[in-house]
């Protein structure tokens, strides 16, 4: 039985999802454009497949990738993120479009929550860039995601593109195949009171860092 969505109904279904109320420029909130969450969730699951799997989402937001990867047929999701306010708007999300049954929220700083090893198949990430005073803090997330995501499981992250070329060497470094699978124009809304423009594209990668099996 295929629990999928097609890409058009997921695009729809994902448009419900609620965003932050209040961004906090402390945490680099952003609002994930749901066309790149659906392009993203639609290409991971081409590549390694989400129907079944299990799936980490480190520092879910308001919860957008958590429920496209339910939506593809996920057969657990859990979302980890630290601010109380992104928490329960996502909590709000999951119950409203009625995945609760695969998809559980921890209230927890994502870099320090004692989450399993080796047993993910899917860790998906969208960090903080590292932009404000938050410099080094994506390769953290990528760290603690290669620690959560089993042997020959893959994390997918989004990161600046301008990045690309340290990110793919410091992936082999953490002791994965690490590629860039996409490469897609993020949408950034007017946010915060510094944000002159009403809008701003960023060219952002999907990185995909795929844990080698230890011999």
């Amino acid at each position: 039985l295929n629990t999928q969505m097609k890409p058009s109904a997921l695009m729809r279904y994902l448009g419900q999802v609620k965003d932050f109320e209040k961004p906090k420029i402390t945490l680099e909130q952003y609002a994930t454009d749901k066309e790149m969450a659906a392009n993203v969730i639609n290409l991971i699951d081409e590549e390694v497949g989400l129907e079944g799997n299990t799936v980490l989402d480190l520092g879910c937001g308001c919860g957008m990738l958590s429920i496209a990867a339910s939506a593809m047929g996920a057969a657990y999701c859990l979302g980890v993120e630290i601010d109380e306010d992104a928490a329960a708007i996502c909590k709000k999300n999951v119950e409203e479009l009625e995945c609760e049954e695969v998809v559980d929220i921890l209230l927890a700083d994502a870099l320090t929550a004692p989450l399993p090893h080796n047993f993910f198949d899917v860790v998906l990430l969208n960090p903080p860039f590292g932009t404000k005073k938050n410099e080094g803090i994506d390769i953290q997330f990528v760290e603690k995601a290669l620690k959560c995501v089993k042997e020959e499981g893959s994390v997918y992250s989004f990161h600046k593109s301008s990045t690309r070329s340290f990110l793919l060497k410091k992936g082999e470094e953490l002791g994965a195949e690490t590629r860039a699978a996409a490469q897609m124009r993020w949408k950034l809304s007017n946010t915060y009171r510094f944000h002159k423009k009403k809008a701003v594209d960023i060219d952002v990668d999907v990185i995909c860092f795929t844990k080698i099996k230890k011999v």
